[in-house]
């Protein structure tokens, strides 16, 4: 086969410079500081020319169009001046002290079943003071089975809370 000849590529590939453009003889090429400092140089020009032109800004798809009306604003206020009010006021709901143990895997668990134990022991220990103590066979004495009652429930809960002081708890 037959030598092919060389043919010269379209410039179409790189752009023209837009800025000075200095010959191979030119003594300012000799320095690698000069070669920086003119490709530093093109590169502002660049910037500064394209610092005029705006991008277009992205648009959302039609299917994922914003709903946007003053109904739901409107839905929203009541709740938000009841949930005011109550921020004044203080006032807590029991679900906002479950919420402080956040939402981490297994904490559903073990609030359900920390909640379980405190119902059972509250109610062992209601059953405990509830039951009538044969101390007196009489009935007569209603104000000293009282105050046994609360001191057995002083007791309960002084040792329960050094029980709790003792694990860390």
């Amino acid at each position: 086969m037959a030598p092919i000849r060389p043919t010269k590529r379209s410039g179409a590939s790189k752009p023209q410079r837009t800025t000075f453009t200095a010959k191979s003889t030119d003594l300012f090429h000799n320095s690698k500081r000069d070669k920086r400092e003119m490709k530093h140089s093109l590169l502002l020009s660049k910037a500064r020319k394209s610092a005029g032109i705006a991008k277009p800004l992205k648009r959302r798809r039609p299917s994922k169009k914003l709903v946007t009306t003053m109904e739901s604003l409107e839905d929203a206020l009541p709740e938000l001046e009841e949930h005011m009010v109550k921020a004044k006021t203080g006032a807590r709901d029991v679900g906002d002290k479950n919420k402080s143990l956040g939402s981490k895997p297994g904490v559903r668990k073990k609030r359900e079943r920390i909640e379980r134990e405190e119902r059972e022991r509250f109610g062992k220990n209601l059953a405990l003071l509830s039951m009538a103590r044969p101390d007196n066979a009489e009935g007569g004495e209603a104000a000293g089975a009282t105050s046994n009652r609360w001191a057995a429930l002083r007791a309960h809960l002084n040792s329960s809370m050094a029980e709790q002081a003792a694990a860390g708890g």
